[in-house]
């Protein structure tokens, strides 16, 4: 096992026999904010375009901040997986945390309706069919990372979704100085790149 708490904190990445789906993803949080009280909070930071929740986790205490956001694209639950695993880790590992130094941001599920809308092949055996017949994404214009209000040149894109606002309120309350969409990559890289 390496001495290094990073390094330590990859190698012992869980194995996970599925997706989680949203509501396991809550229940997960629910625990996390038991477990750890005072060390983590809980923000409703809004709510989506059918009303659910979006949430965030708040770790840590640190002058720096760093957000990261899963299922921006609602059919790339891994980042949810990565994003679940890290708020426990960074709870649970005082050495990871005090080197990291950071406070982390973490909404777990960025569109959550787009999740739930996909739940219908998160836990079944994997096939192209069952995939296909039960996925989802938005269109566009109306994705969370391709809304943030832009002018270029003669172009304005005015209308950010609920779910984009919610990551807005973020970042302006917290000014991150890294933000990671944790869609459908792992972003372990991108924790060494915070140090």
């Amino acid at each position: 096992m390496s001495s290094d708490p990073v390094q330590r904190a990859i190698e012992e990445v869980l194995s996970y026999p599925s997706f989680t789906t949203y509501q396991e993803l809550e229940e997960s949080t629910n625990r996390l904010a038991e477990e750890f009280r005072g060390m983590v909070r809980v923000l409703d930071v809004g709510r989506s375009r059918c009303g659910e929740r979006v949430k965030a986790l708040v770790i840590g205490r640190d002058s720096r901040a760093a957000l990261l956001f899963g299922a921006p694209h609602p059919n790339e639950p891994v980042g949810t997986l990565t994003l679940d695993y890290l708020s426990w880790r960074l709870d649970s590992d005082e050495e990871l945390r005090e080197l990291l130094d950071y406070t982390w941001v973490i909404v777990k599920v960025a569109d959550v309706d787009g999740l739930k809308m996909n739940e219908g092949w998160l836990k079944k055996p994997f096939s192209v069919e069952t995939y296909a017949r039960n996925y989802y994404r938005p269109a566009g214009n109306v994705q969370i990372e391709r809304s943030f209000p832009t002018r270029y040149r003669r172009h304005s894109f005015e209308s950010p979704t609920p779910e984009t606002r919610c990551l807005m309120r973020l970042i302006d309350e917290y000014r991150p100085r890294s933000i990671y969409s944790a869609a459908g990559l792992v972003i372990a890289k991108g924790i060494y790149n915070c140090l």
